[in-house]
């Protein structure tokens, strides 16, 4: 083989070695493209975080505290959390939990004390409280009722005593007092009745006694005692009766 042909030869595989890389570098190209599209992380062995090639969270995600203990767990669905969600203490205990009544939308959630009883539960909606939510104590008693409407307070509210027994009883309506407002001894007696019109208190109001006899009552007016206020002794007699005009208290009249 004399020179020419040795050069012809080496022009020949130079040109074949050529086209094996561009030949490598386009299936790679055409391999990691629809990788890259797709997100993900890789934690613990875990592979976890998964965004599809639109955009949309699959799977599981997790968070984790910067002690790499796990702060949450959540599933997706086409950027949609469903199933579970659970929350948990570093400890490892778990703190909340929300169960997806409709994907992304409405969940039942619980909150648990670190021992794992219950300390509340209700319902999120578009990532607010809605409907009843309940609270409890350490010993699972519960503590208070609350009703809202999509974050806004609506309805019956109601606060216990820690051994049971209600201490107020109270009405919302857009996140304003409105009717109603009771207060009890620890007996279950009544120790006040009022009522609010937005939010301020208004009308007639009495207090009563651990006995159950009035005490004092008037009216508001605004939220001002107004008019005439009668405070009476333990017995329930009148002891005193004094004026007021939208809060300014006028004259004070003793009887005995």
């Amino acid at each position: 083989m004399d020179y020419n042909q040795n050069t012809l030869m080496e022009k020949l595989i130079f040109k074949l070695t050529e086209a094996k890389k561009l030949l490598a570098f386009v299936v790679l190209i055409m391999v990691t493209i629809p990788a890259d599209a797709q997100t993900y992380k890789i934690f613990k062995g875990d592979t976890i975080n998964r965004k599809d090639v639109k955009g949309l969270k699959q799977g599981v995600w997790k968070k984790y505290y910067k002690s790499d203990k796990l702060f949450s767990q959540t599933f997706f669905k086409n950027d949609k959390q469903n199933g579970v969600t659970t929350f948990y203490y570093e400890s490892g205990k778990v703190k909340s939990t929300l169960t997806w009544m409709v994907n992304g939308v409405k969940a039942q959630s619980k909150a648990f004390y670190e021992n794992g009883k219950l300390q509340a539960e209700g319902i999120y909606q578009n990532k607010k409280k809605d409907s009843t939510w309940n609270y409890y104590n350490a010993d699972e008693k519960i503590s208070s009722v609350e009703n809202y409407k999509l974050g806004v307070k609506n309805g019956i509210w109601l606060t216990f005593y820690p051994e049971g027994g209600k201490v107020e009883e109270m009405n919302y309506a857009n996140n304003k007092l409105e009717g109603a407002y009771k207060k009890f001894f620890r007996d279950g007696k009544l120790m006040m009745d009022a009522t609010y019109k937005n939010n301020t208190l208004t009308g007639k109001c009495i207090v009563y006694n651990a006995d159950g006899l009035p005490y004092t009552f008037g009216n508001y007016v605004k939220g001002e005692r107004d008019g005439k206020w009668t405070l009476n002794d333990e017995k329930g007699r009148t002891f005193s009766v004094t004026q007021y005009d939208k809060g300014l208290l006028l004259k004070t009249d003793t009887i005995r």
